[in-house]
Parts: structure tokens; C-alpha cells; sequence
């Protein structure tokens, strides 16, 4: 009999004998047999994968509960208080109110809010067994359950409570949150007794040459980024070669897979096989999620394979895949989490590709990589366009800041952080977004930190036609600027042109279209006369109809905004 079948068959008279315990000696537990007093959970909609949430960690009676992507907050972890009769109260840790049926409320659609702890039923839920490890949340009051609204799978969907009709957004996983446990299961005679682990390439097809980088960089910036393992190699593949050997191949009849788990890859000739072009095979990713974001994700599965760690899915306690592939694991490190990389329910809509409790599992397994200290770079758009920042280390060592990190779009106002090892030298380079393509601006090179409480700010700012990038903002460029920033704040859109003499040239532009509550920033020479002209907009544009005009000489940073309504507008200094 294998290890892993004792185990589920022990696992199983367990819970069967502590069900039976439970239902005659310890009063307010469940029938399901998993809840008891005290204990605190994230609660996880089966149809969404997103998780119950307070939002904005709010304290105030009435804040509606939604569903969201896991935070690791406390105002998404609810504790369990016993209510009698099997029920409990289900209260928030970060507030300490209880989730509560909004107005005590029987109908159909009423929202389900916290609430200071009062005693009435409508604050108290059982918790019964729908199967495969989820509970339907059923209020006492009224018999129905909790439920996502609209089926949405979005965040941000509102819960309420519904009569019971079997839909999945009624179905919920209880995840302990007690002793932040993890989700993956390994092969324990798979892990490696090493730390450094080769890494090679069956073939060095040119072609392949940037897909093989990324590869690199979601590997070491994942696993390699938080447990104490080293990817070292990544050259071509010798006969002698030992550690991770992988073939790239677009073959339909071979998928992305590894030949074993683990230490069983050592040496062994395409031991692991990826897919560069995601035609074949894995369309859905390149089509979801764009080339690179595929093979990244693809990579970092297979990786999780090759440190030991079987399919998250094969598991019993893990109800959203009803076939098991590949081989299975004889030690589940933690509780299921369909949020893992290693798991067919994965979803990559969160930022990161692995989840918290990824992290958490592949640290026990290996250990944590201690960490360097750090330093930060804040880059900060304030031009009159969209922006971005490229860091490219000088540093020949490897280190926690791949090659080259580079900054989403910025629009005018937005900012973005980046850590950098202290020991490291970067570049870095700013471009605007000309409408079709990124235009250079300027690249600062021999940027270092003296110690880990170091920050440094780079500001680029201007109009596309003298976009200028700077360390420390605008003071210390050549020629002093001041910020003009023009705000549509009346009823209507609006917009401004605003004319200059720059040197004896006559630099004219408008902002365009300015929803309510929107503003644009553009740095002119200080000391320069500048002609503001604004206009409201209702249903067409009157270009003979101007709701202010102003001259002003623009010696300090100031804000122009049109007010009121297109029967009444005025164009004021804040």
C-alpha cells in the first residue's frame, strides 16, 4: 500500500471518529466537524476564488462586506464565536463586529454588513457541509445563505443572502488563518540536499534567446527569490551536465512537463520540457495573458516540480479538479489552497505568481533566503504626458533587482517605488509615451546607496516638446520651472489652451477634454507670462464662447480651474 494511502486512510477515521466525538460531547461545533470556538479563518467563494473582506479595513456598523483578492489582512479574517444550537458568530478580526444580516432582514438581496455584537439571530450562522471542503454560511434568522451577488467573480462584488439554490458563489472555503499554514505537497525523498542548483539548456536556439531570460528572471525572482536556493548555470547542456536539464519543444504530443520531482530531475536529459511558442500547446495562456506573461507562468509551475512539489490538485482536500495528473505527493506541507501556482485552479489575475502560502511552503521546505538590505528609488511622472522608467543594474553580481525592472505606464501625477540592494550600482532611463511609441528623454547612470534607509527621487516633467528628467524634481535642472496645473472643477468637461513666449518662441496648447475632477500638470520657465484661456463644454465645443481668460506670471507653482455651469462658469486661482 503507498505511504500516501495510509495516510488518507488514517486522515479518514480520524475525522470520521472526531465528527462522532464532536456531535455528542462538544457543544456549538458543527455536524461538519471541522469549527470550534475561537478559531480564525480567511473565507474563500468557491466560484471566485476571492475571499471575504471588510473592505478598507473600515470599523463603522454597516460596512458591506465584499469579495477581493487575499491581502494577508486582518480585515479579511473572521473568528468564530459560538452562538449556541450549533450556530456561531462570524466576527472580523480587525473590528471585532460580527457579520450581520442588514435591517434583520428575510428578503431575498439584503446585504450582509458588521455590526456591533447585539445577540439577535440575524448576527448568527451555521456552517453546513455542501462537500468537497466547502460550508454554505446559513443565517438563523432567515434560513438562507450568504451569497456573492450576481454570481460575480469580480472584486469588489457585494455579499447578501439568498435563498439555498446549489450555486457555487453559496459555497465556501473555510482557510485556517491561526497558524498561517501552506498549501503545497511534496515528495519528501524528492527534495534536494543542495543549495545550488544547476541549471541548463538542451539547445541555445538564438531565436529562443529572450524567452530563455525570461524563464531566468521569473524563476530567480520567485522560487529563487524567497527560499534559500540558487539557480546557477543557465548555459547550453554538456553530456556531463548534472541539475535541471530542460528541452524547448512546440510539439503538440509534448506538452510542458517534468520527467519526475525534484532531486530525480538531477542529470536527467529533458528532464524538463517547456514551450516557447505557446501555438500547440497553451494558446489560452499566450491569448489570457500575452507571450511572455505564459511562458513565465508555465515556467514557474514546472520549476515547482522540480523542487518536489506535486500537482496541488491531486489532493482529496481539494475540490476544484476531478483528475488527478501526475505523481502524487506523500506529504501535504499544509492545507489545499487554490490559489497556488501548483494547483489547475490557479488564478493569474493577482499581481504575483506565487501565492503567500506558496512562499510560506517552499520556505519550510528549504528554508527562507535571507535577505539583503535595501535601499529605494521613487521615479514620480509630474510631465504633461505618460511615462516610463527603466533600471538597468551596473552591478555584474547577481542580485535581488533582475537585469532590467521596468516601471508600468505612469500617467501625469502617478509614481512607483523600486528596492535596490544596497551594494548595487543602477541606471536608469526615462521615456514619454508619444501617442504610438516611447520617445527617449534622458538616462542618469552611477546611481548607488550608501545604506538601507538610502532613497533617491527622480521627477521628469515638461510637455512632450521639453520633457526633461531630473534627480530631486525641477529645482535643480538649468532653467527654474514652475508648475501650472489646470483643474475641470464644475459640472460639465472642460478644457484649457494656454499660450507663451518661450525666448521668442511662441509655444501654444491646449489639454483637451478634462472630465469633472481631472487636472493636467505642465512646467513653464518661472517668471514667464502665460495666457490661460478656459471653456466649458455641454454639448458641442463654442469656440466663440470662452467662460475666462487670464494672463499670469508664473513665479510660483498655481492652480487655474474653471467653476460653475456652462450658464454661469468662471475661471479662478486656488
Amino acid at each position: 500500500m503507498k505511504p500516501d494511502m495510509k495516510a488518507f486512510i488514517h486522515t479518514t477515521s480520524w475525522r470520521i471518529a472526531l465528527t462522532i466525538l464532536g456531535f455528542f460531547l462538544l457543544p456549538g461545533m458543527d455536524l461538519f466537524g471541522q469549527f470550534t470556538e475561537g478559531q480564525e479563518f480567511f473565507i474563500q467563494a468557491k466560484h471566485s476564488s476571492l475571499y471575504l473582506e471588510v473592505p478598507d479595513r473600515n470599523t463603522d456598523n454597516g460596512t458591506v462586506l465584499i469579495q477581493n483578492h487575499r491581502t494577508e489582512q486582518d480585515n479579511q479574517i473572521f473568528r468564530l464565536q459560538d452562538a449556541g444550537e450549533g450556530y456561531f458568530y462570524l466576527v472580523a478580526k480587525h473590528s471585532g463586529k460580527a457579520i450581520d444580516v442588514s435591517g434583520v432582514s428575510s428578503e431575498n438581496g439584503a446585504l450582509i454588513h458588521q455590526w456591533e455584537i447585539w445577540g439577535n439571530d440575524n448576527q448568527k450562522f451555521k456552517l453546513q457541509d455542501v462537500g468537497g471542503g466547502y460550508v454554505s454560511i446559513v443565517a438563523k434568522h432567515s434560513g438562507k445563505a450568504l451569497d456573492v451577488s450576481q454570481v460575480s467573480a469580480s472584486p469588489g462584488a457585494q455579499i447578501h443572502q439568498w435563498e439555498i439554490w446549489g450555486g457555487d458563489n453559496q459555497k465556501f472555503r473555510f482557510i485556517t488563518a491561526t497558524n498561517q499554514p501552506d498549501d503545497l505537497v511534496s515528495e519528501s525523498s524528492s527534495l534536494w540536499l543542495i543549495n545550488d542548483i544547476n541549471v541548463c539548456w538542451e539547445d541555445d536556439d538564438p531565436a529562443y534567446s529572450q524567452h530563455r531570460q525570461w524563464v531566468k528572471e521569473a524563476i530567480q525572482g520567485t522560487w529563487g527569490d524567497v527560499a534559500d536556493i540558487n539557480f546557477t548555470g543557465w548555459g547550453t547542456c554538456q553530456d556531463y551536465s548534472q541539475g535541471i536539464r530542460i528541452q524547448v519543444d512546440d510539439n503538440p504530443d509534448n506538452s510542458p512537463h517534468t520527467k519526475g520531482l525534484g532531486m530525480y530531475l538531477n542529470g536527467k536529459e529533458n528532464g524538463m520540457v517547456l514551450d516557447f511558442d505557446l501555438v500547440h500547446w497553451g494558446s489560452g495562456y499566450r491569448i489570457n495573458h500575452g507571450l511572455e506573461k505564459g511562458i513565465k507562468i508555465i515556467a514557474i509551475h514546472e520549476f515547482g516540480h522540480a523542487l518536489g512539489i506535486a500537482h496541488e490538485h491531486n489532493r482529496e482536500d481539494c475540490g476544484c479538479w476531478k483528475e488527478p495528473q501526475g505523481t502524487e505527493g506523500d506529504t501535504y506541507v499544509t492545507p489545499c489552497d487554490n490559489e497556488s501556482v501548483m494547483n489547475y485552479c490557479y488564478s493569474v489575475s493577482r499581481s504575483n505568481y506565487l501565492s503567500p502560502y506558496d512562499i510560506v511552503g517552499i520556505q519550510k521546505m528549504y528554508g527562507a533566503r535571507e535577505r539583503e538590505a535595501m535601499a529605494q528609488i521613487v521615479v514620480f511622472n509630474q510631465g504633461g504626458y505618460n511615462a516610463r522608467f527603466t533600471l538597468v543594474s551596473q552591478t555584474p553580481e547577481e542580485g535581488y533587482l533582475p537585469s532590467v525592472d521596468q516601471s508600468r505606464m505612469l500617467m501625469a501625477g502617478q509614481s512607483q517605488f523600486f528596492s535596490i540592494p544596497v551594494d548595487h550600482t543602477v541606471k536608469i532611463k526615462a521615456e514619454y509615451w508619444d501617442g504610438s511609441n516611447y520617445q527617449f528623454i534622458k538616462e542618469i547612470s552611477g546611481i548607488t546607496f550608501t545604506d538601507e534607509h538610502d532613497k533617491k527621487t527622480f521627477k521628469t516633467y515638461g510637455a512632450m516638446w521639453d520633457a526633461q528628467f531630473v534627480s530631486e524634481g525641477p529645482a535643480s535642472s538649468t532653467t527654474p520651472m514652475r508648475k501650472l496645473t489646470l483643474l475641470c472643477n464644475g459640472a460639465f468637461a472642460g478644457k484649457f489652451e494656454i499660450t507663451y513666449n518661450d525666448g521668442g518662441d511662441v509655444k501654444r496648447f491646449d489639454t483637451g477634454s478634462l472630465p469633472v475632477g481631472q487636472s493636467k500638470s505642465y512646467w513653464i520657465p518661472v517668471n514667464t507670462p502665460v495666457t490661460v484661456k478656459g471653456q466649458f463644454h455641454s454639448f458641442v465645443w463654442h469656440t466663440a464662447h470662452n467662460d475666462g481668460i487670464q494672463t499670469i506670471n508664473l513665479n510660483q507653482d498655481l492652480t487655474v480651474g474653471l467653476e460653475g455651469t456652462t450658464f454661469g462658469a468662471s475661471m479662478v486661482q486656488y
